[in-house]
């Protein structure tokens, strides 16, 4: 039995009242749930086999003693990592205003949890010195979230940069947006499980400047194959992203790193070894 969730308990119990072995995929973090946390743990432990954690910061949540069935398998790239089509990136750079250099965000729009607004406010220390920016932000709110958009709207008003910021909402296929945008963003502020965007990005040829917490930091070697900035620090990101700016060869090389880790680390192959071999 895999369960390919944490937050479904109920598989765990059929596999074991069965006598079948238990695979459990976990992919979430519970550091908002500490209690909880602390009891859930060994309960998965106790009815798995083996734990597939989806990244060292996911695995590191569970107490030393409770990780010996843990093994760390990262998600893999399946067919994000297909070329994307060259008239639909260059459409979609038209439908933003074809800027000189656009700088994307990709995810829910969730303030505080996933930093949207951390990237409004470097914006805002750059925009005087580099009026050839252009953001976009590719996604929507959760339910029950949709004032997240309006705060954040409001923000980017109160900064006057209402010109240089695009609210594209949902797309279905990511692979022309990622190759498409000159700059990825990851501004989340509470860690990330893993930071699928990242690697997304990676794989699309652009180079990713994202916080340094959760499971970003294991999809990025810092200066090599994209920027790490302190989460929640504008300033950090504002210095980060113009030294992507101004140095264009930079970006060149980071993006071809980054290819280049992520068809070596993040490929279907390296994925179902490690778990065909639990």
């Amino acid at each position: 039995v895999h369960t390919n969730t944490a937050v479904l308990p109920a598989p765990a119990v059929a596999a074991w009242l069965t006598r079948r072995n238990h695979l459990w995929h976990i992919r979430e973090l519970f550091s908002e749930f500490p209690r909880a946390w602390t009891f859930y743990q060994s309960y998965i432990h106790t009815f798995s086999n083996y734990v597939i954690t989806i990244s060292k910061a996911v695995q590191f949540q569970f107490a030393p003693h409770l990780r010996d069935k843990c093994v760390v398998v990262y998600n893999s790239l399946g067919q994000d990592s297909d070329r994307a089509n060259p008239l639909t990136v260059k459409a979609f750079r038209t439908s933003v205003g074809n800027p000189e250099i656009l700088i994307g965000a990709v995810g829910r729009i969730k303030l505080i949890r996933k930093g949207q607004e951390v990237l409004v406010k470097a914006a805002a220390l750059l925009v005087k010195k580099y009026p050839e920016l252009h953001y976009a932000f590719v996604g929507s709110a959760s339910t029950g979230n949709e004032d997240h958009v309006l705060l954040l709207s409001e923000l980017i008003r109160a900064n006057c940069l209402e010109d240089r910021f695009t609210f594209v909402g949902e797309v279905h296929d990511m692979k022309p947006i990622y190759t498409a945008f000159d700059i990825t963003v990851v501004p989340s502020i509470l860690p990330e499980p893993f930071g699928r965007v990242v690697m997304e990005s990676m794989a699309a040829g652009t180079p990713v400047i994202a916080s340094n917490c959760g499971g970003i930091p294991e999809q990025i070697e810092d200066g090599v194959t994209g920027l790490l900035f302190e989460p929640g620090d504008e300033r950090e990101l504002a210095r980060s992203l113009e030294r992507l700016i101004v140095d264009k060869e930079l970006r060149l090389r980071m993006a071809d790193a980054a290819l280049n880790f992520c068809r070596d680390k993040f490929s279907d192959d390296a994925t179902n070894l490690k778990i065909e071999a639990m």
